[in-house]
C-alpha cells in the first residue's frame, strides 16, 4: 500500500510542478504543445519499443486485453443507449460521446500510473492497442459517413483504405509494434542501440506529466457546454 502511495505522489507532485510553472510564466501553452509532440512522436515510441522488447507477450495477450476490449464495449454501448433513447443525440454527438466515455488518457497519464504504482509500463498496452487499432479508427470512420452524408462520393475507396490504415501511422502504435516483435523473436538490441532508446524513452514520463500539469493551469475548464447530468454520466462511465 505504502509503495501505491509514493507511486500517485510522484506523479501528483510532476503534475503539479506543471501547473506552477504555467502559473509563473515558465512555461506555456506553446510549451505543453512541444512537450505533447516530443512525447508522442519521439520518447513515447522509445519507451514501448525498450519496455516491450522485454516483456513477456503472453501477459500482453491475456485477460488484461480482453479487460481493455470488454470496457471500451461495455461504457460505449451504455453512453450510446443514453444519447440515442433518452437525450435524443445527433450521430455526431452520439459518436464524440463514446470516445469521452471510453477512451481513457493512456498516455499522460496512464503510463505514468503504470510506471510508479505497478512498476509495469507494459500493463497499459493493451488498452493503448484497443483504442489505436479498434476504437479510433471505427469512430473516425462513421465521423467521416457522417460528414460527408449528402455529397459526392467519388473517392469512397480510397477514404476507407486511408481509414483502414491511418492506426497504422500513430508512433506509439509503431513502437508498441516493434517492441511486440523484438520480443517474440527474441532480439536484444545491442548497447549502441539500445542504450539511446532508454535514455530518449526515459523524459517520456516526465514529459507527459509537465504537459499535462501545464494543460490543467492553461486550458479551458472541464464541462463547458453541456448539461451536468451528461457530464456526469460520461465520468462515471
Amino acid at each position: 500500500m505504502g509503495a501505491v502511495i509514493a507511486g500517485f505522489v510522484t506523479i501528483v507532485s510532476i503534475i503539479v510542478l506543471g501547473v506552477l510553472l504555467a502559473h509563473f510564466g515558465i512555461l506555456d501553452a506553446s510549451a505543453q504543445i512541444m512537450l505533447t509532440r516530443l512525447t508522442f512522436y519521439v520518447a513515447g515510441p522509445a519507451l514501448m519499443i525498450t519496455v516491450l522488447g522485454r516483456a513477456d507477450i503472453s501477459r500482453l495477450l491475456s485477460a488484461n486485453l480482453l479487460a481493455s476490449i470488454g470496457g471500451v464495449a461495455l461504457s460505449a454501448a451504455i453512453y450510446i443507449c443514453l444519447a440515442r433513447f433518452r437525450w435524443r443525440r445527433s450521430t455526431g454527438d452520439t459518436v464524440i460521446g463514446p470516445f469521452a466515455s471510453c477512451y481513457v488518457n493512456a498516455g499522460n497519464l496512464g503510463l505514468p500510473i503504470a510506471a510508479y504504482v505497478l512498476h509495469d509500463v507494459s500493463a497499459v498496452v493493451p488498452m493503448l492497442i484497443t483504442q489505436l487499432v479498434l476504437l479510433q479508427p471505427l469512430g473516425l470512420a462513421v465521423l467521416d459517413v457522417v460528414s460527408r452524408s449528402g455529397t459526392p462520393d467519388r473517392d469512397k475507396r480510397y477514404r476507407w483504405l486511408a481509414r483502414i490504415w491511418q492506426p497504422l501511422g500513430n508512433p506509439l502504435l509503431i513502437g508498441s509494434l516493434i517492441g511486440v516483435l523484438l520480443s517474440v523473436l527474441h532480439i536484444q538490441l545491442p548497447a549502441p542501440r539500445h542504450d539511446p532508446l532508454a535514455l530518449v524513452a526515459g523524459m517520456a514520463v516526465p514529459a507527459m506529466l509537465l504537459a499535462y500539469g501545464v494543460s490543467l493551469r492553461t486550458g479551458p475548464l472541464p464541462g463547458a457546454g453541456e448539461p451536468p447530468t451528461r457530464i456526469a454520466a460520461i465520468t462515471v462511465l
